[in-house]
């Protein structure tokens, strides 16, 4: 009997720890994604360093992230994937389970930027990142 109240007390510890769903926002002005890990196209996933994010505020998008990738066509006045511009395009879904998929675009000179956000209740976020002149990439962390 003491081992299945001790088992109960556990599960009740662990449960109650456990991060509470938040609502995923249908139409988002302002999304953050804290990036944690990536997953290139050509090499082994990931973890990053602290203080890579992308942003969506408004009409714009905020973008730090880390690349590593084939670049088929270099651009410049490359700085990478550290930019703000303006949305081109913004298309929001209700995926299964609560989620929210964000697919929206950007342009930095002649590059094209595709974007798809999956944002989850639990605070997860998933984002992979499609430029026109390189390989894709993927990228885990959460969102608030």
């Amino acid at each position: 009997m003491k081992p299945l109240i001790l088992l109960f007390a556990v599960l009740a510890t662990l449960s109650a720890g456990k991060k509470s769903d938040k609502a995923v926002p249908l139409d988002p002005r302002h999304v953050e994604v804290d990036v944690r890990y990536m997953e290139p196209l050509r090499w082994s996933p990931r973890s990053v360093s602290y203080g890579y994010s992308l942003t969506i505020d408004g009409d714009s998008v905020y973008v730090h992230l880390p690349y590593m990738g084939v670049v088929h066509q270099h651009d410049m006045e490359n700085d990478g994937l550290n930019f703000e511009k303006p949305l081109q395009t913004m298309q929001v879904t209700r995926g299964k389970k609560g989620r929210a998929i964000l697919s929206f675009s950007c342009r930095k000179g002649f590059i094209d930027y595709y974007f798809k956000l999956t944002l989850y209740p639990n605070g997860k976020a998933y984002l992979r990142l499609m430029p026109s002149n390189a390989d894709a990439v993927s990228y885990d962390g959460e969102w608030h």
